[in-house]
This record gives structure tokens, sequence and C-alpha cells, in this order.
């Protein structure tokens, strides 16, 4: 074997190791090389894809590999994933694109984070508070039961009533700054129309949301800020709507207030 020989040699058997899918594709943008990663990770084998191109592929979906986007979904195996795609342009022309999968929690931050930004530019927050409006929960939740229907992830939603302290100023705003420090990253936190606060709550299931709300609805007693404190919660099911998911944590509210002999206001 000469140097050349094992130069190629032992680049493909860097590239096979790499936790990514490696494709080469000529000045033409036909399929020049493949690596052997791609059968893992797009479900077709190296041998199938070289000498193709966009048009030829039997597959729309992997037409998109074509395109610049920067983020693609594929579902090889049938589980829909998320790639991250990338791309180098080499001395002869040739585009070579690099693939890689996306955890789940990766691609909830990013999703999180655009949510965010989106429900910023457009003003959406309760004007006591700061926190999201009743129009911005609806806009959040909807991407959210998305998201769980797609991976069947776990999904609860808390609606919390509180009844503040006499005479303590500013309450509701220290209520949701306090709220927003115990919560994580990924979690959203708002305020319906009938002043009670919404948390959503991503890959949280029923019972670690029932601990959390306890434990929220301890430190705001201790806190001085509130008098009364009460929680309901719901977890996302199949047939669920995000309008459904917030009713469920309302209902489930109200009930424990009705069992009390309180009154809560909202349905």
């Amino acid at each position: 074997m000469n140097e050349d020989d094992l130069r190629a040699s032992l680049a493909e058997r860097v590239v096979a190791a790499l936790p990514m899918a490696v494709v080469v594709l000529d000045a033409a943008g036909r399929v020049r090389w493949a690596s052997d990663g791609v059968e893992g990770f797009l479900g077709v084998a190296a041998a199938d894809l070289v000498g193709r191109d966009a048009a030829s592929l039997e597959s729309e979906e992997l037409a998109a590999l074509w395109e610049p986007d920067e983020w693609i979904a594929l579902s090889p195996g049938g589980k829909p994933t998320l790639f991250h795609r990338f791309e180098r342009v080499g001395e002869e022309g040739e585009r070579i694109l690099f693939l890689q999968p996306v955890p789940e929690l990766v691609e909830l931050q990013r999703e999180v984070i655009s949510l965010k930004e989106q429900i910023a530019s457009l003003n959406l927050t309760d004007a006591e508070t700061g926190l999201f409006s009743q129009r911005a929960l609806n806009l959040i939740l909807e991407p959210q039961v998305a998201r769980s229907r797609r991976y069947d992830n776990p999904l609860s939603v808390i609606v919390m009533a509180v009844e503040l302290a006499e005479g303590v100023e500013e309450g509701f705003r220290r209520v949701a700054q306090q709220l927003k420090e115990q919560l994580r990253w990924a979690d959203l936190v708002g305020r319906d129309r009938w002043g009670r606060f919404v948390l959503i709550l991503p890959e949280t299931t029923r019972d670690a949301a029932a601990a959390l709300a306890g434990k929220i609805s301890r430190r705001l007693r201790e806190s001085g800020l509130v008098s009364e404190c009460r929680a309901g919660l719901a977890e996302w099911r199949k047939q669920d709507s995000a309008s459904g998911l917030l009713q469920r944590a309302a209902e489930s509210l109200l009930a424990e207030a009705a069992a009390s002999g309180e009154a809560v206001s909202g349905t």
C-alpha cells in the first residue's frame, strides 16, 4: 500500500468513527462518496447514495440534504430526528456535508429559546408581573404539545392560585420572580386571564410536577408573600390538545379548592 492509499484508508476510518454522517457531492451535485455512518443515521446504505443527485432519489425526505438549511428533520427507521447540517466547499468545487443528530434536550433548548424570542417580539406580557400573558401561554403550549405528541415525552402543566399576605407591596411581581428562580431553563411561566400563575414543564411527569408544586407552595408561604397557595396540575395525554391540557390543570385546581370549601376563579 502506497502512502496516498494509506492516508485515504486512515481518513476513512477516522470519518467512520465520528458521531455523524458525511456525504461528499461533486460540482454537479451528485454523491461522490458517503461514509458508512449514513446507514445508521439516515437509514440508507452509502453505496445506494453514490452517483445519486437530489432529483434521482426515491426518498423526497432525503432530498433535504441538498438544501442549504442548517437544521433538517429526517425520519430514519420511522423515528423523527433533527439533524444539524453544515458543509464545507472543497478545492474542486465539491461540497462536503456533515450531518449530526441533535439530542432531544438540545432540540428542546433550541425550541424554547426560539419561543421566548418570538413572544418577546410580540410583547405578549402580563403588565403586573412581566410574565407571559394568557395569549402568549396559548402560543407557547401548542408546540410543546406537538413535541410530546411526536416523541411521546412527558409534559405537565401547573395552574397556581395565590392569595397575597396582607400589606405586601408589589406582591404578584415578587411571586413571579420567586417562581422564575425555582424553575429550570426549559420551564415557562405566565399568568392567565384570571390572575393565576401557569407553569409549563417540558420533560416532566405528573409526579415530578406535584413535587415541584409542593415545594413552590411551601417556599411562597415561608417567604411571607402569600397567605394561601393552591395548585392544580395535569400531565399531557395522547388525546390532549394544548387547550385541553390547560383545562384539565384548571379543573384540578378547582376540584382542590372545592374540596377545601374555597372559591377560585376560572374554569
